[in-house]
């Protein structure tokens, strides 16, 4: 089960945690800036995803399990893979093990 409430809450962590909000200068009505990618809903995002996390060291795994999708990701510079994730559909799974092992590494 996912802390998120929707795949745009999934998105925003995606883009806060790869500093998304510094790469772009698209000023939006509210003030804001950028348009965050569609990360956990699109093949896609999901390239994008995976892009950012190859270059921050990290080599993706995702499986297809009938039902569910399952993701993870193993960090090249200490060896170790992060815990499986599942979701509904590749992209989500693939996103949400990216932000788990995102925040393992800030927590580290």
């Amino acid at each position: 089960m996912s802390i998120y409430n929707d795949h745009k809450d999934l998105d925003r962590e995606f883009a806060k945690l790869i500093g998304y909000m510094s790469l772009t200068n698209q000023l939006n009505p509210d003030g804001s800036y950028g348009t965050i990618p569609t990360y956990s809903t699109t093949w896609d995002g999901m390239r994008q995803v995976i892009e950012a996390m190859q270059r921050r060291g990290y080599r993706p795994r995702f499986a297809d399990q009938i039902s569910h999708w399952k993701a993870r990701f193993y960090n090249e510079s200490n060896g170790q893979p992060t815990s499986w994730v599942c979701g509904e559909s590749a992209p989500y799974a693939v996103c949400l093990a990216a932000i788990r092992a995102l925040q393992g590494e800030a927590k580290s």
